[in-house]
This record gives C-alpha cells, structure tokens and sequence, in this order.
C-alpha cells in the first residue's frame, strides 16, 4: 500500500458510506494487483536503503513479470491487492 505514500487508506466500508452521502451505490470493487505495481512497490521500499534495485530494469524484465504473475493472482483472490476498481451506481 506503499505508506507513507498514501496517507489514506480506505476501508470498503468507508468507501461505502462516503458514497451514500453522495447519492452513490457501490456495484462492486474489483482487485488489480498486476507484476508491474508489485514491483514497483518493491523497488520505492529499496529506494528508502543506501542501494536501490533498478527500476526499469527490473520492471521491465518479462521473466520478473511472469514469476510474480502468480503473486498477484493469489492477492486479487485474497482481495487485498494493492489497487482497486470501484464501480458506482447514481441512484
């Protein structure tokens, strides 16, 4: 969830109610989690360190991608990916 990035996390309950004060009906969230921002959240962690993992090396690598192409398919499962499609409906 890359902290202390995103300041706010928000809770599927939260995202909820926020909508209802807005008029909205959340239809459905949909998990993302894809290679490519897995990796990147890894490689802005290494960056905190005094060596940091190429990026577009390492992002861009196809055999990378694949072995964590498993990974990401397991936490969409889950449903705690690091990205998320809401779809809302206007009442």
């Amino acid at each position: 969830l890359d902290p202390p990035r995103h300041l706010f996390i928000f809770s599927k309950k939260t995202l909820r109610g926020y909508a209802q004060k807005v008029g909205l009906t959340l239809e459905r969230i949909r998990y993302k989690s894809e290679p490519f921002s897995i990796l990147g959240s890894l490689v802005a962690a290494s960056r905190s360190g005094k060596k940091g993992i190429s990026g577009s090396k390492l992002i861009a690598n196809r055999w990378v991608n694949i072995l964590i192409l498993p990974f990401s398919i397991l936490l969409n499962l889950l449903r705690i990916s690091d990205q998320v499609e809401i779809i809302l409906r206007k009442d």
